[in-house]
């Protein structure tokens, strides 16, 4: 089972604008770079979902909100696999699938739980996972960048099928190749779920017009619709800001588009 673009936030572009290396409307050419297949070849790799490589400029949360591939991948060459790797292992904690569905609130990883208390037919408890105390995994300031980000996703990108009335929802939609493995994580303020169409044997691409996406907002949207509706987080050392959206340059003219970067670290 492979989350495709699903693992883009947490291997790329959280960790790119966690150490300043991008920030919200940095701009990169859609392109590829130079790598080796699985025959030793020097071949253009990757290609995008429409693979189509438009050769103009994108900024990070263009790329994102479209699900680029060229991108992300100029990202790992900067950021070196490595320390993509290690961001991953080390600082997220993905090595396992219960490991992989760990809570992140405000950049903090907590240790997956699968219950929090459990009581017994008196109403007494009788197990309970007790108050967990998380370990800064990314900075607060990022954490809110990456949500304003996959809110894009969801508002106008490749999870518009998961947009549900009056509730604000994030997330990322993923594709495996060959389109074996579709997938969307959704977050809500109050929720977190995602959603798995494959085989897990004689896999064959999904067709028919399936969405993960869709599946989401139908398992999700009236469960999401009565907590709470906004995303309340810490915004602290955070700035908005407009830019151009053909350079990424930030402006002081309130025109363009509305960014947000960390204090100090405005696309200029």
């Amino acid at each position: 089972i492979s989350p495709g673009s699903c693992m883009k936030p947490i291997t790329v572009y959280g960790p790119a604008i966690d150490n300043d290396t991008i920030t919200y409307s940095s701009m990169l050419i859609d392109e590829p770079i130079q790598a080796r297949n699985d025959d030793g070849e020097i071949v253009d790799w990757p290609q995008n979902y429409d693979r189509v490589w438009t050769r103009r400029g994108y900024t990070m949360a263009e790329a994102l909100q479209e699900s680029k591939n060229t991108i992300p991948a100029q990202l790992i060459q900067m950021l070196t696999p490595q320390y993509c790797y290690d961001f991953l292992t080390q600082k997220v904690g993905i090595s396992t699938l219960a490991e992989e569905e760990a809570s992140h609130e405000a950049g903090v990883y907590n240790e997956p739980k699968y219950y929090s208390t459990v009581l017994n037919a008196q109403g007494e408890v009788v197990l309970d996972t007790g108050d967990q105390q998380g370990t800064q995994a990314i900075s607060s300031q990022t954490s809110y960048i990456m949500n304003r980000m996959l809110k894009n996703v969801v508002e106008r990108g490749t999870g518009t099928a998961a947009r549900v009335s009056g509730v604000e929802v994030v997330g990322k939609t993923g594709t495996s190749s060959y389109s074996e493995d579709l997938s969307f994580v959704g977050l809500s303020p109050s929720y977190v779920a995602g959603v798995w169409l494959g085989y897990t044997e004689n896999k064959e691409p999904i067709s028919g017009g399936y969405s993960p996406a869709r599946v989401w907002n139908n398992l999700m949207s009236g469960i999401v619709a009565g907590a709470e509706t906004t995303f309340q987080m810490d915004t602290t050392g955070v700035v908005e800001s407009y830019y151009d959206p053909s350079t990424g340059k930030c402006t002081s003219s309130n025109t363009g588009y509305v960014g947000y970067y960390k204090e100090g670290h405005l696309e200029e």
